[in-house]
């Protein structure tokens, strides 16, 4: 057997084999389908149905409470599709007013993209705001939010970003998740 040291390096590496495999793979899926020129000026305030992708990071998860409580408000009656982690379904029960879509380990590849199914299902429904709230690039979700048929697709700036958003937020609060989320509120406020 490999000394305990040696492992961890080695899963390090396979970890990053797969991630750079399943960004080559989301690049290589959407090559064809670039963005059309989008006004965004009441794009936000006009949009009557929202899917919003919860954050995998525990820590940000729970700041980002507040903001998923004014996203619920805004929409009301079962037009908010929330999508959360397998581990997370513990927040499900704060968000009673929305439908909540666990992505579960079974409904992500090798490669952590979305398997088809999962992407299939969410695009039963429309949206015209898809919210990434993953402040750091988490493949699963960038990729499901550029395979939803939205006109307004929001996340956060990271590298390769503009592979799966068409509106990214550069926030000056990278260290400090909470004022990056009340950043994010208060910009598409302005729209």
């Amino acid at each position: 057997t490999l000394p305990s040291h040696r492992k961890s390096s080695e899963f390090i590496m396979l970890e990053n084999v797969r991630l750079r495999t399943g960004l080559a793979l989301a690049q290589f899926h959407f090559r064809k389908r670039g963005y059309p020129q989008t006004e965004f000026t009441k794009l936000y305030s006009n949009a009557r149905t929202a899917l919003v992708i919860v954050p995998e990071d525990s820590e940000h998860r729970s700041l980002a409470i507040p903001l998923l409580t004014s996203l619920q408000n805004k929409f009301r009656g079962n037009k908010l599709t929330i999508v959360i982690y397998d581990s997370f379904r513990d927040l499900s029960s704060s968000l009673a007013h929305c439908d909540v879509f666990p992505m579960t380990k079974e409904n992500i590849t090798f490669f952590y993209l979305p398997k088809k199914r999962a992407v299939q299902k969410l695009s039963r429904q429309k949206f015209d705001l898809v919210l990434d709230l993953n402040i750091p690039m988490v493949l699963t979700a960038a990729d499901l939010c550029r395979s939803m048929n939205a006109t307004l697709k929001v996340g956060f700036a990271k590298e390769h970003g503009d592979r799966f958003y068409n509106f990214q937020l550069k926030t000056t609060h990278q260290k400090n998740p909470e004022r990056s989320y009340e950043q994010l509120l208060r910009t598409m406020a302005m729209f």
